[in-house]
């Protein structure tokens, strides 16, 4: 497994490199060099026939299609530039980037390769320098040879070239200015296709700096040829590219500037295509014996799966085989104590059962007497409950009778009052006088004692109604109860019975005495008037003219007798409203 994690990861690794080559591969910026396209060209009358191929080549003819343009780059895009402002950093891309187009076209042409020294670099960027602290616009004023003649003579470089393009116009926004990277190279790349393939206007000096033509020919500037050329890239503020060659001189030919390139690309392409095949080999070689390792690791662990549940297995067999056997001496012993304890249980539920059956006739004895105690008093309480409804019945029809007895007294009350009117008029009623008094008060009296007392009996009744009623709540009680209440209530009826006699007997007598007085009074002058007030109701007119024809004489005696009687009918008047007024019907 080891093994094949290490094949599996460099596979990886090398995947990755071949995939990275690849990638710069497929973005790598590449110039097609159309048939004819040499040295020898610029002597070469079909010369233009030559560069309108190249144009077609590379896309700078827009009436052609070509697969050949210029990739763009996301890394490039997202690094923003000042391009009249480059860092050195970006200086430094730049000029590695357009040495590694121009050297595939020298290499098949065999002109030297363009080099990047801290020389040339430092040079480039003097010479911009001064073309903008001249304000030297190309634009209008072509190249600045006074610049660069007296910066190649302070930066020791004593055979140069120069090469520049317009790759936009400041201010305008048709053309503006390059943001990022990657805009800043297509612009270059446009230019450089420009320079290659559409300088005839310039004689093709551009064609010749780009492409190596002036090292091979120096000895015509009064140089020596030379293998060694040296490139430096810059812009300046107004939209000019410019691409400087050094090649003799005392300038500083030293640094470190890795120039990309496709030939160095395509072998480490194909390197890594065999080092990824051998991987693959490595790896399908270190599958096949991790599978044998995995199924032989697959047989062992699934035997061991199994050997470890049989395990288990005669383990769970031991134990339930301990487990049943502890169970079962535990079973033993309980069942051996249980024995005992069932028979001593047996003992004394024997002796209890003979104690319940004991218990149990006496309680059937008590329960047999109970219910027939129950039965007794539902029945007494019945029998008392009639009692105590003919009682309540009984004390209705009393006070019906009472109420009965009222009216009449009430009557003889309103008799009475219109005798006394006839008997203020009674002339002979000396004598009668004090004895009708006396015995009109003792009449009073009597009828006052029987109303209290039967107000006595009606409370002495309303008490044995409670006391019954509490007889009821308290059935121990009941029969004691029920037997006073039924004596009060008998002594109450009876006090009512003796009351109404007595009051029966008292307006008899003030009946008896007003008569009484009536007759032995003046019989003859008080009979008319005492008749003709009992007939007042249907008589009233004759009772009129009687008492017109009987004019009594006002003597003083019948004056005071008169008063004394009208006295006398006020008192009872009086006596028998406070006696009605006093009296309220109970309920």
């Amino acid at each position: 497994q080891s093994a094949l994690q290490s094949a599996q990861s460099q596979l990886q690794n090398d995947q990755s490199a071949l995939n990275n080559v690849n990638d710069q591969l497929s973005n790598q910026n590449s110039i097609q060099l159309p048939s004819g396209y040499n040295d020898d060209m610029f002597n070469n009358d079909d010369i233009s026939s030559i560069m309108q191929q190249g144009q077609q080549l590379n896309g700078y003819d827009s009436s052609t299609t070509s697969a050949n343009t210029y990739k763009h780059n996301q890394a490039d895009e997202n690094e923003s530039i000042d391009v009249t402002n480059l860092t050195d950093a970006q200086r430094a891309e730049i000029t590695e980037w357009v040495a590694g187009l121009l050297n595939p076209i020298r290499e098949q042409l065999g002109n030297p390769d363009v080099q990047i020294s801290n020389g040339s670099m430092q040079y480039s960027k003097d010479v911009v320098d001064r073309y903008n602290s001249d304000g030297w616009n190309m634009t209008t004023q072509g190249h600045d040879q006074n610049a660069l003649t007296q910066v190649g003579q302070q930066d020791g470089v004593q055979d140069e070239s120069e090469a520049a393009g317009l790759i936009y116009y400041p201010n305008n926004p048709i053309t503006p200015a390059p943001t990022n990277m990657d805009q800043l190279k297509q612009d270059v790349y446009n230019t450089i296709i420009s320079m290659l393939f559409d300088d005839a206007g310039s004689d093709y000096g551009h064609t010749q700096a780009l492409i190596g033509y002036d090292a091979k020919t120096a000895n015509t500037r009064g140089f020596d040829d030379t293998t060694e050329e040296y490139l430096g890239v810059d812009t300046d503020d107004n939209g000019w590219v410019h691409f400087n060659f050094a090649r003799q001189g005392s300038y500083d030919k030293t640094g470190d500037y890795p120039i990309p390139s496709t030939t160095a690309l395509e072998q480490q392409q194909t390197q890594l295509q065999g080092q990824v095949s051998s991987d693959q080999s490595a790896v399908s070689s270190a599958e096949t014996q991790a599978n044998q390792t995995q199924s032989a690791l697959n047989s062992a662990q699934s035997q061991l799966s199994n050997d470890q549940a049989q395990l288990q297995s005669d383990q769970n067999a031991l134990n339930d085989a301990n487990s049943r056997l502890t169970n079962a001496q535990n079973a033993l012993t309980s069942a051996s104590t249980a024995l005992q304890n069932d028979q001593q249980a047996l003992k004394n539920a024997q002796a209890a059962l003979a104690a319940v059956n004991a218990s149990m006739q006496q309680k059937l004895a008590a329960y047999d007497q109970a219910k027939q105690a129950l039965a007794d008093a539902k029945s007494d309480l019945s029998n008392k409950e009639g009692v105590l409804s003919n009682a309540q019945t009984q004390l209705t029809n009393d006070k019906n009778q009472l109420t009965t007895d009222q009216g009449a007294l009430s009557n003889a009350q309103n008799q009475l009052n219109n005798d006394n009117s006839y008997l203020n008029k009674l002339q002979n009623a000396d004598s009668n006088l004090a004895d009708a008094q006396q015995a009109v008060e003792t009449a009073a009296a009597n009828l006052r004692t029987a109303y209290n007392n039967l107000l006595a009996a009606e409370q002495a009744y309303d008490q044995a109604l409670q006391n019954l009623k509490n007889a009821q709540n308290d059935q121990a009680k009941a029969d004691q109860a029920l037997a006073d209440a039924q004596r009060k209530l008998s002594d109450a009826l009876n006090a009512k019975a003796a009351a109404q006699n007595a009051l029966a007997q008292a307006q008899q007598r003030l009946w008896n005495l007003t008569h009484h007085v009536v007759l032995h009074g003046n019989a003859e002058r008080a009979l008319a008037p005492v008749t003709a007030h009992a007939d007042v109701h249907h008589e009233k007119a004759t009772h009129q003219t009687r008492m017109s024809k009987h004019n009594l004489p006002s003597t003083g005696t019948d004056a005071n007798a008169s008063s004394v009687l009208a006295e006398l009918g006020l008192t009872l008047n009086g006596m028998l409203a406070t006696l009605g007024l006093s009296y309220r019907k109970r309920h």
